[in-house]
């Protein structure tokens, strides 16, 4: 070997060997039901440690593989780092994803230290953890001799070259752009460390408006840095983060579509058992036991549309409303754009359910009806997830 060749960079983070394990469910924001595998014919249960908060529904469905390492500290003896899937697309490869959203900053500051930043180039971390106002910021940067606020986050929601963040609503994310604005144009920044295929970025107003409308506001005062980096798992059972960052455009023309604050939505209910019920003009119906998706829409206040439909005790308006107030449980989940589809998407869901009720939420269209009965939480199931995901890319 020639003597002057250059070694290869070494990785960005790179994980201990991992042992594969099934997922079987989510128990709380933090820890994971799987099945460890052990042998060709020989498995058990375990309970793992997962560092992220994030919902993950997309990925997160029985049967996908979970990495997992042991854990030193703590009372589960497992931490899930990673997971590997692959949607049904067509031409879809599989994805490899790092759970862990705190070791994340250590990838930031890796790139950092390369300087594969460019706009940051002259800028080194001089702390970490910093408290800013009633927020604590990842990194603190001597950028050109001046403090400089990184905030560093970790986005896994990638679908159709499109990168959303954050996957569920969090309040913490928004405190953080908020604080990161009042330190003044040119002293932050945030930093989202893309994991997949992307080409595009935008904060996901689907599942938080909150937070989507306090990065717009916060647009002339701090800087995005989107970037992305694909994980790769080697045949040595290691996780790494490798290679250059490719930074991501952010769409603003699709951005203020989705704040506008109309579109469709999905109101999934959960009947424990089987109930007769008023159901408007049409008369008492029978309801079996399940779950339930309504299909919706509001050309604009659809937030407000969604706040009605989740309370109880208000005055029957829409056939919904007896069901909504019969129901053990009730999730929204809101499509925001501005193209009109009801119809399409009430088709869309018809295809995949166990039952439909006729007529149910037609009354001012020709569809046989916009209430669908599946036998199974259809959040668990990858046709719903896939139902959802690509109606949100679309509008």
């Amino acid at each position: 070997m020639r003597a002057n060749m250059r070694k290869a960079p070494a990785p960005l983070l790179e994980t201990e060997p991992l042992r594969p394990a099934v997922f079987r469910g989510r128990l709380n924001r933090f820890a994971v039901a799987c099945v460890l595998r052990e042998g060709r014919n020989r498995a058990r249960a375990a309970t793992a440690y997962m560092a992220n908060p994030g919902r993950m529904g997309e990925m997160l469905l029985p049967g996908v593989e979970l990495l997992l390492a042991p854990r030193r500290r703590g009372r589960l003896a497992w931490e899930a780092v990673g997971l590997r899937w692959r949607r049904r697309w067509p031409g879809d490869s599989p994805r490899v994803v790092f759970l862990n959203a705190a070791r994340t900053a250590r990838v930031a500051e890796r790139l950092l230290e390369e300087r594969l930043i460019p706009p940051l180039a002259d800028a080194t971390v001089v702390g970490r953890e910093v408290r800013a106002g009633e927020s604590r910021i990842d990194l603190l940067l001597s950028r050109g001799g001046a403090p400089y606020l990184l905030e560093v986050k970790s986005c896994t929601l990638v679908e159709h070259g499109l990168a959303l963040f954050p996957d569920a609503r969090s309040a913490r994310a928004r405190r953080h752009v908020e604080t990161l604005a009042a330190a003044g144009a040119g002293g932050a920044g945030v930093l989202f460390v893309v994991q997949g295929r992307a080409d595009r970025f935008l904060p996901d107003f689907h599942n938080d408006l909150e937070f989507a409308r306090a990065f717009g506001a916060a647009r002339a005062a701090i800087d995005y840095f989107p970037l992305a980096l694909e994980p790769t798992f080697g045949a040595d059972r290691r996780l790494r983060f490798e290679g250059r960052p490719r930074p991501l455009a952010i769409p603003w023309d699709t951005f203020e579509a989705g704040v506008a604050d109309g579109g469709l939505y999905l109101l999934l209910l959960r009947l424990a058992r089987a109930r007769r019920l008023e159901a408007g003009a049409s008369g008492p119906r029978d309801f079996p036991g399940g779950w339930y998706a309504y299909v919706g829409s509001a050309r604009r206040g659809l937030g407000k549309r969604i706040e009605r439909h989740l309370r109880r005790g208000k005055r029957h308006h829409w056939q919904i409303d007896a069901l909504r107030a019969a129901a053990d449980g009730v999730k929204a989940l809101p499509i925001r754009g501005t193209r009109r589809g009801e119809c399409e998407l009430a088709a869309a869901v018809r295809a995949i359910c166990d039952d439909s009720v006729p007529r149910f939420g037609a009354s001012d269209c020709r569809c046989p009806g916009h209430l669908f009965r599946f036998a199974a939480d259809p959040l668990q199931t990858a046709p719903f997830q896939q139902v959802l995901t690509l109606w949100r890319h679309r509008l």
